[in-house]
C-alpha cells in the first residue's frame, strides 16, 4: 500500500512539473501570428524566479554610541562603528545614515556618509555630519547601503548620539577704547576651539592678530573652551557695539564687543627722579604715562605726551632736546620704557 502511494506521489509530481514547463515554454495560442512577426523574446526563467525572492541584506551590528557621543547639528562630524560589513569597496555616497527618535522609528533626518574606513576585518567606521535640522536631543542612529558591486547591508540595531545646542560665547573684557590693543579672552560653553583653525573678527575698526581691518584673524587657543584674541582698535574707530564672529571650521559663533565713544584721556603716572639740582646737566628723567604716545614734531624742543596707548618717555636735561644728551623712550600698554633714540647736537644716533 505504501509503495503504491509513493508511486502515485511520484506520478503526480512528474505531471505537475510537465504542466509547469509547458506553461513556461509554450508560445501561447497566437503562436502562428507571433511566428510570422518574428522570434518571441521571453525573460530567462532564473530572472523570473529571482524577482520572486527579495535580495538578502547583510546584517550590521553597531556599537552603542557614536564617537564623539555628542555634537552640534550642522557643525560636528561623528563616527558610527559597526561589524559584519560585507567585503569589497563601500563608497561613502552609497551609505545613508538615519537619525530617529527611538530605534526602529521612522527617520527624522537622513544624511549621506562623508567617509568609510575599514578598521579590522569586517569592522568599519562611517563618518557623517549631524544634520542641521535636528534640535537638541538624543537620537537613535542606523545605517544602510550597498557595496560598489551591489551587495546590500543594513544595521540591525542603533547607536546613539546627543545633539547639543550651539556654544555660547563670553568675551572678557567685552569693550575697548580707540587706539588701544586689548587681549580678549574668548570662552565657550562646550569644547570646540582648535589651534590653527579657530579665527575671530571683532568688526569694523578692529584688527585681530594682525589681520586686515574687520577680517577674520588668528587667535591663540588655550584649551578647547578658551582662546585669546589680540584686538587692536583703530584710533579713528567710531564708538558702538560690534558683532564678534568666532569661527572653527563650519561652526560660526556670535557675540558682541563695544568700542567706547572716546579714548581715555592721557595720564602722567610717574616722574622719576622727581628732584634735581639747579644747573645739573644730562639728567635722565623717566615719565611714565597711561593712554599716551610721545610725539616729537619738527622744531619741537620739548617732549609731549599725546593721547593714545599706554606709554612712557625719558628726556635728558629735563626734556630739552638738541642741547645736551636726551633719550626718548616710549612703550605700549603698561610696558616699561624702551630706548628708541639718543639725540645729540648736530646729529642723531638711533639704537
Amino acid at each position: 500500500m505504501q509503495a503504491h502511494n509513493r508511486g502515485s506521489i511520484r506520478e503526480f509530481v512528474r505531471v505537475f512539473v510537465s504542466i509547469l514547463l509547458v506553461s513556461l515554454l509554450s508560445p501561447g495560442p497566437d503562436w502562428q501570428a507571433q511566428a510570422k512577426a518574428g522570434p518571441v523574446s521571453r525573460p530567462p526563467v532564473h530572472a523570473a524566479l529571482a524577482g520572486a525572492f527579495p535580495a538578502v541584506s547583510v546584517p550590521i551590528q553597531l556599537t552603542a554610541s557614536t564617537v564623539p557621543s555628542q555634537g552640534e547639528a550642522g557643525v560636528n562630524l561623528v563616527y558610527v562603528t559597526g561589524s559584519g560589513f560585507p567585503s569589497g569597496t563601500i563608497p561613502p555616497t552609497n551609505v545613508t545614515v538615519s537619525f530617529a527618535a527611538t530605534c526602529g522609528d521612522a527617520p527624522l533626518a537622513n544624511a549621506t556618509a562623508t567617509g568609510v574606513q575599514t578598521l579590522l576585518g569586517t569592522t568599519r567606521r562611517v563618518q557623517v555630519q549631524i544634520p542641521s535640522g535636528l534640535t537638541p536631543n538624543t537620537y537613535a542612529v542606523s545605517l544602510n547601503g550597498t557595496t560598489s558591486s551591489g551587495t546590500i547591508f543594513s544595521s540591525v540595531n542603533c547607536s546613539s548620539v546627543q545633539v547639543i545646542p550651539l556654544a555660547a560665547l563670553t568675551l572678557t573684557p567685552n569693550s575697548g577704547n580707540p587706539g588701544s590693543t586689548v587681549a580678549v579672552t574668548i570662552s565657550r560653553s562646550n569644547p570646540g576651539f582648535v589651534q590653527g583653525s579657530t579665527v575671530a573678527s571683532f568688526g569694523a575698526g578692529t584688527s585681530v592678530g594682525g589681520a586686515a581691518d574687520g577680517a577674520l584673524g588668528p587667535v591663540t587657543v588655550v584649551s578647547p573652551t578658551s582662546a585669546t584674541a589680540q584686538v587692536t582698535i583703530n584710533g579713528n574707530a567710531t564708538g558702538g557695539a560690534r558683532t564678534t564672529l568666532v569661527a572653527t571650521g563650519s561652526e560660526q559663533l556670535l557675540s558682541s564687543f563695544t568700542i567706547t565713544s572716546t579714548a581715555n584721556p592721557p595720564v602722567l603716572q610717574t616722574v622719576n627722579p622727581n628732584t634735581g639740582q639747579q644747573g645739573q646737566a644730562n639728567l635722565n628723567v623717566n615719565l611714565s604715562g597711561q593712554f599716551t604716545v610721545h610725539t616729537l614734531g619738527a622744531g619741537d624742543e620739548h617732549g609731549q605726551l599725546r593721547r593714545g596707548d599706554h606709554g612712557s618717555l625719558a628726556d635728558g636735561e629735563h626734556g630739552d632736546h638738541g642741547h645736551g644728551g636726551g633719550e626718548h623712550r616710549c612703550g605700549g600698554g603698561d610696558r616699561s620704557a624702551q630706548r628708541v633714540g639718543d639725540h645729540r647736537r648736530g646729529g642723531h644716533n638711533s639704537d
